[in-house]
């Protein structure tokens, strides 16, 4: 059986970008591919209609992500700021629409990667 390295960041340095990203299209990529473990294709894709707020999960085409109470009152609070007419969860920061798959992550990436990433098999 093939192992597999899982690259993880440092969560203080993951912590911080989230902070400095509270509510920009950066931040909602990192906090769903960080703390729901989305891929990006589903991340440029998830609608609101796709987060369940009763059963604290995200329903994609071919599965259900249960996530956490913070993420949940995260989104919440995203929508609750948000003009209800998108429907796209990740806004492009220029122009408010949905964001495509080229949403700019550079200063976020280059805090967690200056901080180093934890390597390890997976288990």
């Amino acid at each position: 059986m093939q192992e597999y390295v899982v690259n993880r960041p440092d969560e203080g340095a993951m912590e911080q970008a989230l902070r400095e990203n509270p509510g920009n299209a950066a931040g909602t990529v990192l906090r769903l591919a960080w703390q729901a473990g989305l891929l990006r294709d589903e991340i440029q894709h998830l609608t609101w209609e796709q987060v369940d707020f009763l059963d604290g999960c995200l329903v994609l085409p071919d599965r259900k992500v249960p996530i956490g109470q913070e993420l949940l009152d995260w989104l919440r609070n995203l929508r609750d700021e948000r003009d209800r007419s998108q429907e796209a969860v990740v806004l492009s920061d220029r122009d408010r629409k949905a964001a495509d798959a080229t949403v700019d992550l550079p200063a976020g990436q280059k805090r967690v990667g200056q901080a180093g990433a934890n390597r390890g098999p997976a288990h």
